[in-house]
């Protein structure tokens, strides 16, 4: 029998020796420590078919060579904010066979890449946070080839906190040299902000925003950034939305946390198709008045009302936008389908994430004229309300929605849904996309403290009140000048 005295002795010798005999013990997350736990689905059909002549239909389609061939697998980079990070991968062959394919210890900055074929579940657990993407590159980065485009991303960063509104940021970027994008990452100040941006090699640019403004930056891809600020800021990475760039789907996270809101922060263009059936689309449960401002001039594009239970589409002519509720909302970027252009420009599709908190009812609205499939995640034992019915799902499961159109949905828990949207037609079609951000479902009911600066008409009108001041003086003048004459 160990006695009091002994049994210490054996204790310290066992943490001594367990170094040696377990050399690998360290790096193990228990699964009942998963504090931050990543969830994605890679897609089946990873290409995009166009016409082969814009004006013959009748010559049929082509796959489309500027996003390259058919994808067999794509790219999880994880990326560590805190050092000793351990991080496991986990792959599911159904919901009860989840098997571990990867583990690894990464410091702050340092990434991690796991390539999965298509169609692979998968799920990241961090003992600490980090910035979990999925891209749609094929091989482990820096291996490349003149042959193979690097993935432009279109989608927020989580701050180190986990929200897409925060003071500090570690990600991983990635961009597309062939799309001549150079400056395809966007800082939005939602307060007044200066801002220090570092890469991993220990350069710096340094910048300073008042609220309700941005600032395009230059990054390198596949090279990962700090971002710090004295105010709160949110980061989008993104592609050009005009007439001739693909219509990639994505959520806009609201600057006061979450992605039900009053306030909104988002690139959009001045380049819109008014023919093409897309847009942002603002979902709504109650009546609400809806005011988009441009941030360029600080002046308003849009002046809507939107019932509850039913939504609009916009397209705001600006290369960047601030748009105001009176009431919650929900804004989402989306093409519905391919309905009347045939071209690639009329692709719409992609993956988008949005994250819902427990007992806040979220609308949204998935394309009519796509294929649909939202997997909603949970990673415990959850009540989902989707409309009128109710659907349960078991602790680190899943539910699909593939039914199109307007939704509300609800939840008792955190719950992460990743949507795969592609066109109905013509029947073969793929899925073409560039890359986004997985959020962390723990962390999904975190509320950032930020301050917002709402946009009021009155500075606007000061500016035309002093205008046409001016310029009636300077006609006054001009008279009297002449008269005087």
């Amino acid at each position: 029998m160990l006695t009091k005295k002994k049994f210490s002795i054996f204790a310290i010798l066992l943490l001594f020796f367990t170094p040696i005999f377990f050399p690998n013990f360290s790096s193990v997350v228990c699964d009942n420590e998963e504090k931050y736990t990543y969830y994605g689905i890679i897609p089946n059909k990873i290409y995009q078919y166009i016409l082969n002549d814009t004006n013959r239909p009748e010559l049929g389609y082509i796959l489309q060579q500027a996003v390259d061939t058919v994808r067999t697998k794509i790219l999880v980079s994880i990326t560590a904010t805190e050092d000793d990070t351990n991080v496991r991968v986990y792959r599911f062959f159904d919901k009860n066979n989840v098997n571990l394919v990867n583990q690894t210890i990464i410091n702050a900055m340092e990434k991690f890449f796991v390539l999965f074929p298509n169609g692979s579940m998968f799920k990241v657990v961090t003992d600490k946070y980090a910035s979990v993407m999925i891209l749609n590159f094929p091989n482990i980065p820096p291996n490349s080839s003149p042959n193979v485009r690097d993935a432009m991303p279109n989608t927020y960063q989580a701050s180190i906190n986990g929200t897409y509104v925060g003071k500090e940021f570690i990600f991983m970027a990635s961009w597309d040299p062939g799309s001549y994008q150079w400056e395809s990452y966007r800082i939005f100040a939602v307060e007044k902000a200066d801002i220090k941006v570092t890469d991993e090699n220990g350069n710096e640019q340094n910048y300073s925003l008042d609220a309700n403004s941005y600032k395009d930056i230059s990054v390198d891809t596949y090279v990962s950034y700090r971002v710090e600020s004295t105010g709160n800021i949110m980061i989008q990475a993104k592609e050009s939305q005009g007439r001739g760039n693909s219509r990639i789907y994505y959520f806009v996270p609201s600057a006061e946390g979450g992605f039900v809101g009053k306030i909104f922060f988002t690139t959009s263009t001045t380049d819109w198709d008014s023919i093409e059936d897309y847009g942002f689309h603002i979902s709504v449960t109650q009546d609400s008045k809806i005011t988009i401002w441009d941030l360029d001039a600080k002046g308003k594009i849009i002046d809507s009302s939107v019932k509850g239970g039913e939504g609009i589409v916009v397209q705001p002519k600006g290369n960047a936008i601030l748009v105001q509720s009176t009431e919650p909302i929900t804004l989402e970027w989306l093409a519905n389908g391919t309905t009347t252009r045939l071209g690639g420009d009329a692709y719409g599709g992609g993956i988008a994430y949005i994250g819902v908190k427990p007992n806040e009812e979220t609308p949204f609205f998935l394309s009519t004229n796509s294929t649909i499939e939202a997997y909603i995640f949970a990673y415990k034992q959850t009540t989902v309300s989707i409309d009128d019915s109710s659907v349960s799902i078991d602790a680190g499961s899943y539910f699909v929605l593939t039914t199109p159109g307007a939704h509300i949905i609800s939840s008792d828990q955190n719950i992460v849904i990743e949507i795969l949207s592609w066109p109905l037609y013509p029947n073969f079609q793929g899925l073409n996309f560039g890359g986004v951000e997985i959020p962390c479902i723990q962390l999904v009911n975190v509320i950032p403290n930020v301050t917002l600066t709402p946009l009021e008409e009155t500075s606007q009108t000061i500016y035309i009140i002093i205008g046409v001041v001016i310029a009636a003086c300077a006609v006054g003048l001009g008279y009297f000048i002449k008269r005087r004459k």
